[in-house]
């Protein structure tokens, strides 16, 4: 979701410091106060990198074309609503969410019912996403 005061406000943050090429800067909307903060900022690719792709802006073919002399791609518009997802992280906190009676399974299950972007898996390349997992799965049955 495109929220233009927090797209401003990492404007701001990112010619403040004088960043010079890609920065990703997240922020959490502090409901004691009601004020943006900064949670995380990298000033390279991310996991996030992934749905801006699915979204339709592919930053990597704009950064390579311009240090190329290349035509820039036209990055006019994108898809809404992709969520990145950590499945594992996500299931934790669900799991926490449920012993405190914050969320029901099918609360849960409605929350991921849209389309979902793992940062790291592909069909064509399936070995980054499944290695670790495999080996948390050993972990556990070696205990």
């Amino acid at each position: 979701e495109w929220v233009e005061e927090v797209a401003e406000i990492g404007k701001k943050f990112f010619l403040g410091v004088g960043l010079r090429g890609l920065g990703n800067v997240e922020f959490k909307k502090d409901l004691r106060d009601g004020q943006w903060k900064i949670i995380e900022c990298n000033p390279r690719f991310t996991a996030a990198h992934e749905q801006l792709v699915r979204c339709g802006m592919d930053i990597s073919l704009l950064i390579y074309n311009h240090l190329a002399g290349r035509p820039l791609p036209s990055l006019n518009g994108y898809k809404q609503n992709v969520t990145l997802w950590f499945p594992r992280r996500d299931y934790l906190a669900y799991k926490e969410l449920k012993a405190l009676n914050e969320l029901s399974f099918w609360g849960w299950m409605k929350s991921i019912a849209k389309p979902q972007v793992l940062p790291h898996f592909r069909w064509s390349d399936p070995m980054p996403t499944l290695a670790p997992f495999w080996d948390s799965v050993k972990n556990r049955l070696s205990r």
